[in-house]
């Protein structure tokens, strides 16, 4: 550091106390200007965990940088500053102990004070003029942290302006800021207005060491933390002039929760942040008091057994007896059990309790003992639902137009949950999925914790093109030669993770790039899963957006850097319609249809590889998909198989091939090749697929996981056998395929020695029999000669029937048929009903399935009433549609139905005797 005499004209450096003095002059001709400083703080730090009047008024002492910037001349002083405050007025006054007596020019002065651990950093630039005395003002700001710095090493320094909006932090009352840099040191702030003194100001200066710091913050209302910093905000590099960016969140916890309607156990799950589980000192000092009030449910429990995740949450579930659907308030109190001393608590208010799986946020405000440009954050808990109450899984969830999420991304809460953080003001949610959208607009009030629920409608049924963002993990299979691959903007080369789509007509177009990566997009348009239409479009590719003109009537499509192409809504129409050309996809095995009995799913990397590929070439074409499977006895043949919506409906067997693992179509010859195992290879005519055996027209036997059967008719049940002498249960079931009809063998709940071969369509029993001589059912096989079907069970048991006898099996369509269907898969009932199903008559305990009478294509459900009237209200479905509605008085909470053949009636049991009967005819 440079020193020499500062002043040009000046004999001596005139140091005064408080008062401005004349100095002598070793020349009386010099002529020097006295100089004061008038010193204001900013922001004071406490060193007792935050600030008062009462702790601050002291001296602060360091020393004073003086440059001569005309000389480039440099002298250091020590200095002090007293700091007086006045109790009354809430006031402090800032005294400078020394002034100066200098030449006229141009100075920079730079101020270091120390008080106690902390430093003080004041920095200003002056033109002292001729005259008898010059105030220079000066801003004297904390430096956050642990600093070496001093008024003589100023490189190191960078100043910050926190500036978070003042109206939200007196609508939240927020008194105090912590600042913690590099884990060294916890600063506390009071928000000191730098021209009165008052703590009116939230826009205020502080200076920090440049260069990569870690910076947390928490607001404090009245020394209790109510806000802290993003984790992800927290590293920052600092220098001079930059801005940064950091957002105050409120503390919440999450809570997940099952309950039931009647009197069970309800299981809660709680997530506590890890600023609690640190102010407590870790799992082992923290008990969490759990209190519940509500109109039918009370607790009061001491928790003592949190543990902790990856991330230092504390994680603690509780199972509580004898907890019904209500509506309470929640209130979880941290207590310190070292100190016992309770550091703050969690309180969420007339919390519902009506869904099997619920979550929600409950606001936390905590304790802190001892102890920048941002907003002040809310927390919003989203749940999506159609409009029929089904959850949405894999929402994307957009504010403002911009994606923060997906739902479902939380294992432990509800399939249908988001948690996100979303800034104060007016803002537009949007609900995104395949097929359905959502939007609304909310009112974020700062630091504020909020449950939403959000409705989501169908969209794709529309004369205008949509366009949605979709998961990208959710696309379905590009055709061969295509992959998906969506950018977040024109110049960015991140990927997104949700891909723009088109929905127009019934289609949902996708916009895939090529694997060659040309500068083309394969433009390709889905009919449920099935490719209908597929084009290319020159110049673009890699896609981040899709724009709609309603005046132009064309959708454009933007890729990378200035990539564009623009199509008429007629030309997605006019595509080529793929139907009339067998494309070839690649389906993950996974995602195979069950293959007839005495085949297999055997996909390979190559020609002469072992090795099993995850993927299989898969034809679509005429809306069925073509899969070529193996046989179980590893013959040289492929089995090649055409379903629709899941049933077989084609099948014929192309010898000199096995292993596929590749297909490849030829439009010139319009053929279609399968390879196998080293030079296997079969070739057949397109109107081979269509020509091939009909099986409609002849019974297949597929094997399907027993998990997938529908709901039998009552009475009966799923069991299936490994083989005749086997008490071992197998994981999957033989079942019939036939016109469009699956049949499924159940066995009786009361074990008689039959067979109830029951028929459905699209999940509805339309056909039922009897088959005596045979039960628990192991094998099913097919006679074509004679045109039968055979049914195998334990033992020597066997039933046979001609094909004829299952079409003309007795219709049930014609007789009421009830089944007993999972509740949670009930339909949303009408306004003023709920569902309610009881084990049995004189049960409190609910049942977790509800019987349910199907009957001409509709679905009756018996509801019990919100006001526990004692009645039922009888509600058809049609494809999820109330078709009729009416109210059966004298019953309540049902548990069993049953139907009289004879009467032609169903009976509708409930709570103790109560029982209402209905004619069929009055069902309509």
């Amino acid at each position: 550091m440079l020193k020499s005499k500062l002043l040009k004209n000046v004999s001596a450096l005139c140091v005064c106390a408080t008062v401005l003095v004349g100095c002598n002059s070793t020349d009386d001709t010099n002529t020097a200007t006295q100089v004061t400083f008038e010193p204001k703080f900013n922001s004071l730090i406490s060193t007792n965990g935050f600030a008062r009047a009462a702790d601050i008024s002291s001296l602060y002492s360091g020393s004073m940088e003086i440059l001569d910037s005309d000389n480039n001349v440099v002298d250091v002083q020590n200095w002090s500053v007293y700091l007086e405050s006045d109790d009354v007025t809430g006031q402090f006054t800032a005294v400078s102990n020394k002034s100066l007596s200098l030449t006229p020019g141009q100075y920079t002065f730079n101020l270091s004070l120390t008080k106690g651990e902390h430093v003080y950093f004041g920095s200003t630039m002056a033109d002292i003029d001729d005259g008898n005395f010059d105030v220079v003002p000066m801003i004297i700001k904390p430096i956050l942290g642990v600093s070496k710095v001093n008024a003589q090493v100023t490189e190191r320094i960078a100043e910050l302006k926190l500036n978070f909006p003042q109206a939200q932090l007196v609508q939240v009352g927020a008194t105090h800021l912590n600042i913690t840099v590099n884990d060294d040191m916890t600063t506390s702030l009071m928000l000191l207005d730098p021209v009165t003194g008052t703590s009116s100001s939230v826009s205020l200066w502080h200076v920090v060491e440049t260069g990569e710091q870690n910076i947390k913050l928490e607001l404090l209302r009245n020394g209790q933390v109510i806000a802290h910093s993003i984790t992800e905000q927290e590293t920052q590099s600092i220098y001079y002039g930059k801005n940064i960016n950091m957002d105050l969140i409120p503390l919440y916890g999450e809570v997940a929760f099952s309950v039931s309607e009647h009197a069970a156990d309800a299981v809660f799950d709680f997530t506590v942040p890890s600023e609690v589980m640190a102010e407590a000192g870790g799992a082992h000092n923290l008990d969490v008091r759990f209190q519940v009030t509500g109109q039918f449910n009370q607790t009061d429990q001491l928790l003592s057994t949190l543990t902790e995740d990856a991330n230092g949450n504390g994680i603690i579930s509780v199972t509580l007896a004898d907890f019904q659907y209500d509506t309470m308030d929640v209130v979880l109190t941290f207590i310190d059990n070292m100190q016992d001393e309770i550091i703050g608590n969690c309180v969420a208010e007339n919390v519902v309790l009506n869904q099997n799986v619920t979550a929600l946020n409950c606001d936390i405000t905590l304790r802190r003992r001892g102890a920048i440009s941002g907003s002040l954050l809310a927390n919003y808990a989203i749940n999506t639902f159609d409009y029929d109450g089904n959850i949405v899984e894999n929402a994307s969830i957009f504010v403002d137009g911009e994606l923060v999420g997906i739902t479902g991304n939380h294992q432990s809460l509800s399939a249908g949950y988001l948690n996100t953080l979303i800034a104060s003001g007016e803002h537009t949610i949007e609900a995104q999925s395949v097929g359905l959208q959502a939007q609304q607009v909310i009112n974020v009030t700062p630091l504020s914790v909020n449950n939403i629920d959000i409705m989501m409608q169908s969209i794709i049924n529309s004369n205008i093109p949509v366009v949605v963002h979709i998961d990208k993990t959710q696309a379905p299979t590009p055709p061969a030669g295509m992959k998906v691959t969506c950018m977040m903007s024109a110049d960015s080369l991140a990927s997104s993770s949700t891909c723009p789509v088109i929905q127009y007509n019934d289609i949902e177009y996708w916009a895939f790039s090529y694997t060659d990566n040309r500068s083309s997009i394969g433009l390709v348009g889905y009919d449920a899963g099935m490719v209908v239409s597929q084009q290319e479009l020159s110049g673009v590719r890699y896609v981040w957006d899709i724009t709609v003109n309603e005046n132009n009537e064309t959708v454009s499509i933007f890729g990378q850097s200035t990539g564009q192409a623009t199509i008429d809504w007629a030309e997605l129409v006019d595509s080529t319609p793929v139907n009339n050309i067998p494309v070839v996809v690649h389906i993950d095995k996974t995602q195979a249809p069950t293959p007839p009995a005495g085949m297999k799913v055997t996909c390979m990397m190559s020609a002469d590889s072992l090795a099993s590929s995850s993927t299989c070439p898969v034809i679509q074409y005429n809306d069925v998909e073509y899969w070529a499977f193996s046989y179980t006895d590893n013959r040289s043949s492929i089995g090649l198989v055409g379903y629709a919506e899941g049933m077989v409906v084609s099948q014929q067997e192309l010898s000199g091939v096995r292993y596929v693992w590749d297909i490849t179509v030829n439009e010139n010859n319009e053929t279609v090749s399968i390879f196998g195992q080293s030079t296997g290879q079969a070739t057949i005519d397109w109107t081979e697929l269509v020509d091939s055996t009909a099986v409609n027209n002849i019974p297949v036997v597929v094997h399907i996981d027993k998990t997938q059967s529908p709901t039998p008719p009552a009475g009966m049940k799923v069991t299936c056998m490994m083989s005749a002498d086997s008490l071992a249960s197998s994981s999957t079931c033989p079942v019939i395929q036939y016109n469009d009809i699956e049949y499924w063998a159940f066995s009786y709940t009361d074990n008689r020695s039959s067979i109830g071969l029951v028929g459905y369509d699209a999940g509805m029993v339309v056909s039922q029999q009897e088959l005596s001589g045979v039960r628990y059912v192991w094998d099913i096989t097919v006679n074509e000669s004679n045109e039968t079907v055979s049914i195998f069970g334990q033992s020597t048991g066997q039933a046979t029937i001609d094909w004829a006898a299952l079409v003309d099996s007795t219709p049930v369509n014609n007789i009421p048929v009830v089944v007993h269907i999972d509740k949670t898969q009930a339909p949303t009932p009408p306004a003023g009903m709920k569902v309610t199903c009881m084990m049995n008559a004189d049960s409190l305990a609910s049942s977790s399935t509800c019987p349910v009478i199907q009957y001409n294509d509709i679905e009756y459900w018996a509801f019990s009433y919100t006001d526990n009237r004692s009645s039922i209200g009888l509600v058809g479905y049609a494809a999820g549609m109330v078709v009729s509605q009416q109210e059966l008085s004298g019953v309540r909470y049902v548990w069993d139905i049953t139907v009289n053949e004879n009467n032609e009636t169903v009976s509708i049991f409930g709570q103790s005797t109560g029982v209402a009967t209905v004619s069929w005819l009055n069902l309509d």
